[in-house]
């Protein structure tokens, strides 16, 4: 009877230590990555227009694209000058 209740009792502590080190990982995963969106929202502003999608989006809107055939191949167009430029 010791013995299975020295077990509940370890059980039930490995399971609280694991709940509490898993709510803390948890937090500590949000918080790094709330502080990292910050960090890209604060460099989108300190160097705006320079991002793939804004150059992406100012090129597509200098076309007449009338369905998803045409968008798909401007886009591909975009990427082969990008790589081009490199």
């Amino acid at each position: 009877m010791q013995i299975v209740r020295s077990q509940y009792i370890i059980y039930k502590y490995s399971v609280e230590t694991m709940s509490l080190y898993s709510l803390t990982h948890r937090k500590n995963m949000k918080y790094i990555s709330e502080k990292m969106l910050a960090i890209l929202e604060r460099l989108s502003e300190m160097f705006p227009g320079s991002s793939y999608q804004s150059r992406l989006d100012a090129y597509l809107s200098t076309k007449g694209i009338t369905d998803a055939a045409q968008l798909e191949n401007y886009i591909r167009q975009f990427n082969s000058h990008k790589e081009s430029y490199l």
